[in-house]
């Protein structure tokens, strides 16, 4: 019999095993953008496979859904006006890497005729819209566009969300100045 060493009534040995299996579990899906299935790490089902227990996983426990409750309702004109194509098979070439990223995995989707992956080009879609409507929002802003141009010159705030899909850079001049 092995001798575990607890601190505490806490099982060190257990618990460490715990982390390192949720850390595996969620390493899987960094490689995708998508991390919808870590929505589902309350279903008992998904405890037991990666052997954790309810404490370990109440962190990871969020609604990508609640983002974008209407990506269902999107139709394909929308989603082509969102990436920036005019009769669907071409790209306009104002539009950036993460739109044309988003027009490829939409076409490869729909060849494939997967509606989980369709589906998931969608959502992602619509969460690009919102955070256009958002930057468009803080370009209004003297102040964020004084601190913008000071750190990246001339590049549009809105050309950087369209090459590379996040606001990581936009967020960081935003909580830099308000």
């Amino acid at each position: 019999m092995k001798n575990k060493k607890t601190v505490c009534e806490i099982d060190i040995e257990t618990s460490l095993n715990e982390v390192n299996n949720l850390e595996n579990y969620i390493g899987n899906f960094l490689d995708n953008e998508n991390f919808s299935k870590l929505n589902y790490l309350s279903d008992e089902e998904e405890r037991q496979s990666i052997n954790i227990d309810d404490t370990t996983a109440e962190f990871v426990s969020i609604d990508i859904d609640s983002l974008a409750p209407y990506s269902k309702l999107i139709t394909e004109k929308e989603f082509f006006k969102i990436v920036g194509s005019s009769n669907g098979k071409t790209i306009n070439k104002r539009s950036g890497l993460y739109q044309e990223s988003l027009f490829g995995h939409y076409l490869e989707a729909k060849a494939l005729k997967d509606e989980g992956y369709i589906e998931d080009v969608l959502k992602k879609a619509v969460i690009l819209k919102y955070n256009e409507s958002y930057v468009k929002s803080l370009m209004n802003s003297k102040k964020f566009m004084k601190e913008w141009r000071k750190n990246f010159g001339n590049f549009s705030p809105l050309k950087e969300l369209r090459q590379s899909g996040n606001l990581r850079k936009i967020n960081t001049i935003k909580n830099s100045i308000f």
